[in-house]
């Protein structure tokens, strides 16, 4: 699987290890590690996270544009690969080309509005078997990168209901998000109103 926009590794640690999102939150945030050196939160996380290792050994590669980002998921070995490549500005580099030759499911969690269809465009020109599963903020279309995954012999549709993606940073954002999807036609009560960016699931697969 390729995690599209995985910044450190947090959908291939859901899936690969026993802990859940509040988990990985608590041990992010625990005030004994605030002093510790890069290379030590690396050393303790590799520890932490191997602990809890599934058996399950389903392999994850990461693309970011953060450098950091994949350096610290590849260290730790939540992410099997990792490239901090732009997608959107350039065609993939050697080593991701071999690295998107295994893969055939591609997610995106909340990375669309980030990226679009040129991303997708690339990675199924050289990830020709893959489907993609996509989480997409309702505030952002995404017939654009159905679109592009039509070219490569993908059907796209949407799974039910929507899925809370986060909560709002502020007041700002939350006021944004609401007037956004009510332009598009949407209802945010129980979704936006309530506080949280909501996402529609769109599966796109060979037709």
């Amino acid at each position: 699987m390729l995690d599209v926009c995985c910044s450190y590794g947090i959908n291939a640690t859901l899936l690969r290890y026993d802990i859940d999102l509040a988990g990985i939150g608590a041990h992010a945030l625990d005030p004994a590690r605030a002093g510790l050196a890069p290379e030590q939160v690396i050393a303790e996380d590799t520890a932490f996270f191997a602990a809890r290792r599934r058996a399950d050994e389903r392999r994850v590669l990461g693309l970011d544009v953060s450098g950091p980002a994949i350096d610290y998921a590849v260290a730790t070995g939540l992410l099997a690969a990792g490239w901090a490549e732009d997608l959107e500005a350039s065609d993939p580099s050697e080593s991701l080309i071999e690295g998107l030759a295994e893969v055939s499911l591609v997610l995106c969690t909340g990375g669309v509005g980030y990226v679009g269809p040129a991303t997708f465009d690339r990675i199924l020109t050289h990830a020709p078997d893959a489907w993609v599963l996509a989480f997409v903020l309702r505030v952002f279309p995404y017939d654009d990168v159905a679109t592009a995954l039509a070219g490569h012999g993908l059907v796209t549709e949407k799974l039910p209901g929507t899925f809370p993606q986060r909560r709002f940073a502020d007041a700002a954002e939350a006021e944004a998000a609401v007037h956004d999807v009510q332009l598009l036609g949407l209802d945010p009560a129980g979704r936006e109103a309530d506080g949280w960016f909501h996402a529609e699931a769109w599966l796109s697969r060979p037709g």
